[in-house]
């Protein structure tokens, strides 16, 4: 029988880092990994909390370079995602977690909407990015983040939030929120893994800060297909 034709609406792209390209990235650029096999860091993903997933999260990342390696990233979901039915993925990305270290977020970008160029042609799926921003990193750094990727925003469809939440209310954000409805984005944020509901945003102290929807917790990660989008259309 085949999958049942389904929407993805929450995919962190880094996320879906599997242990053999993790291994292949990291020979690719000399990266040495704190796994000496793929069994072992497979045996890592059991998590013990959010944190345990954060910590192995952007520890994988240090393989992601070039677009190259953001575009077989890309790719390599896609093609399982294909296998499972997924006709339409809204994907985050967090661009400060590639910048910190030295990549240009330009790279990431293209990397990453190059393959979404041909997922409707050589997947069968349609997709909407999010360009997520870093709680735990400043309002400052977020805006530097927004003002970067503004070449990019045709290909961007919402803007969210995620990482630690305990600390780090949405007000923080509310400017560079603004920014991103001005520029006719939509704007989304995930909340209520570790914070109090005051993180969803909805009632933050801020009355300039409304998240169109939370990116977690409120919905499914799959719905059923035609699914309509969370961030709506374009």
């Amino acid at each position: 029988m085949p999958p049942i034709p389904t929407a993805e609406l929450h995919l962190h792209i880094e996320g879906t880092l599997e242990p053999d390209l993790a291994f292949a990235l990291a020979e690719r650029n000399g990266v040495e990994l704190p796994f000496a096999t793929q069994e072992e860091l497979r045996a890592a993903y059991s998590f013990g909390d959010l944190q345990d997933f954060l910590d192995l999260y952007y520890a994988l990342m240090t393989v992601l370079r070039t677009e190259d390696d953001f575009a077989d990233l890309t790719k390599a979901y896609l093609a399982r995602a294909r296998e499972q039915g997924v006709r339409h993925a809204e994907i985050f990305f967090d661009p400060q977690a590639h910048t910190a270290r030295g990549v240009e977020i330009d790279t990431v970008i293209r990397g990453i909407g190059r393959a979404l160029d041909a997922a409707p042609r050589a997947y069968g799926i349609t997709t909407r990015l999010i360009m997520c921003f870093l709680r735990d990193e400043s309002a400052e750094s977020a805006l530097a983040t927004f003002e970067a990727a503004r070449p990019h925003l045709d290909r961007i469809a919402a803007v969210g939030l995620d990482s630690a939440e305990v600390g780090n209310p949405p007000s923080k954000f509310r400017e560079v929120y603004a920014l991103a409805r001005q520029a006719g984005l939509k704007c989304v944020a995930h909340a209520g893994r570790r914070g109090r509901p005051r993180m969803c945003g909805r009632r933050s102290t801020s009355s300039a800060w409304t998240a169109s929807t939370t990116g977690c917790g409120a919905w499914r990660t799959r719905r059923w297909w035609p699914g309509w989008s969370r961030t709506g259309p374009r």
